[in-house]
């Protein structure tokens, strides 16, 4: 289960609306699926031509096979977030 500052900042990202590179948008997706515990391996894998979904399980899947912990994507991810949030709000 996801800190509050976690939830916190989870919430607050949905908000920038522009700004953030495809990168972080894709490094924020990613640490939010490890840090809430869903299984890529269970998830349901996107269309052929859906390369935004591929691009974001890609990513996920990069997470997952650096071993990234529950507890060290939620970290990433609320570094990141605030930052973004700082820069772009």
């Amino acid at each position: 289960m996801p800190s509050a500052k976690f939830d916190e900042v989870y919430k607050k990202t949905r908000d920038i609306k522009s700004g953030p590179s495809n990168d972080d948008l894709l490094n924020l997706y990613a640490y939010a699926k490890v840090a809430q515990g869903e299984d890529i391996e269970k998830a349901a894998k996107p269309g052929m031509m859906d390369f935004t979904g591929k691009a974001k399980r890609k990513r996920w899947q990069e997470v997952v096979d650096a071993g990234t912990s529950k507890s060290d994507a939620e970290k990433k991810y609320i570094e990141l977030g605030e930052g973004l949030i700082s820069k772009h709000s």
